[in-house]
């Protein structure tokens, strides 16, 4: 657009506008996905909006008031997607304080990778398995009849957030593709390199998406276990009823432990606030004394040196490097919860 700005096109009550004068040539493109009104410039998301729209036939203009030039423009009556969004797509200005995302959906479109890799039971066959934020399967293509009936094996749960983190299984973690999850029995979990637990005294922030968990079960583990604040833990903790986020002593345990809930741990770092969050809400903070986390023994679905399995199901593991404020944990909390 150059000069005049006016509205590119309108349908019914909608508009898309330039709002600024640009030199040289953009895709500019829209689509309504059911719940969000989406605006995208040159494949990326710049505007995401939530509404609703009426039934009925709507007039359809094109160049109204605008002074500028179109070269070519696209109309279609159904959800065109113009990049793959994730689940998180509006919290991507945390993205590059991720040490470690994993997930049976797409989080981030920053993240073009497999999610998983699933071995069959029938002949052992492998494959890379990328999933839809809703967890449908993008790729392979013939995904329902590649996996039929089988058992499926989580064979490497890849990390989302870019840095290659990539988890191992030990044991045999299954994919649930009914319920879109991953099943962990009293002896399996996931090895990660070292880097996804942040160490000495740094902040962190730790959210976990779970269905059930064994009693006392752990969600993400690391450090040098038996030395006091040398580990980050957290895990389902029977003792009451909650959640413990350990470090190996100054334990912080609060929560109401529940199937299908969103868990979170923050630390803001140098002996500053520290919370623990169920479903988005706080359920305790305090200050607390330095830790001197170290690295080392990093796993998904145990902890204490491999005594405490989950021992059930876990949908999202995500572990940043900064302590995020409360309403960015109940933000992400709300989105992980809604698809």
């Amino acid at each position: 657009a150059s000069g005049t700005i006016g509205d590119l096109v309108t349908f019914g009550n909608f508009t898309l506008a330039a709002s600024t004068t640009t030199s040289g040539e953009h895709t500019i493109a829209a689509n309504f996905d059911g719940s969000d009104s989406n605006v995208y410039v040159d494949g990326y998301l710049i505007s995401e909006t939530n509404t609703t729209v009426t039934s009925g036939a709507k007039l359809l203009t094109i160049g109204q008031n605008y002074a500028g030039r179109i070269k070519d423009f696209k109309f279609w009556n159904l959800v065109q997607r113009f990049f793959r969004k994730g689940i998180l797509e509006s919290y991507s200005s945390f993205y590059t304080n991720l040490t470690g995302a994993y997930s049976v959906r797409l989080l981030f479109s920053n993240y073009t990778g497999a999610h998983v890799r699933i071995k069959r039971s029938s002949d052992n066959a492998e494959v890379d398995v990328t999933f839809d934020k809703n967890g449908v399967v993008v790729t392979p293509t013939d995904w329902t009849s590649w996996s039929g009936s089988d058992t499926l094996y989580v064979m490497k749960w890849y990390d989302q957030s870019g840095n290659n983190k990539f988890g191992t299984a030990s044991g045999d973690p299954t994919y649930d593709k009914t319920n879109k999850r991953v099943v962990f029995d009293s002896n399996d979990y996931f090895t990660l390199p070292n880097g996804v637990a942040p160490t000495g005294d740094s902040a962190y922030s730790i959210i976990a998406y779970h269905n059930t968990i064994g009693t006392d079960g752990g969600i993400f583990g690391s450090g040098n276990y038996g030395t006091n604040d040398q580990v980050l833990a957290l895990r389902r903790y029977n003792g009451n009823g909650g959640y413990n986020n350990y470090w190996w002593g100054n334990d912080l345990q609060a929560g109401t432990y529940g199937a299908n809930t969103v868990v979170s741990a923050t630390y803001r770092a140098s002996g500053t606030t520290r919370s623990l969050y169920t479903n988005g809400v706080a359920s305790s903070t305090t200050t607390t004394t330095t830790r001197n986390g170290v690295a080392g023994n990093e796993t998904i679905g145990v902890t204490n040196s491999n005594q405490e399995y989950l021992n059930g199901e876990l949908y999202e593991l995500l572990v940043f490097d900064i302590g995020l404020q409360a309403s960015t944990i109940s933000g992400i909390t709300t989105k992980l919860r809604t698809y």
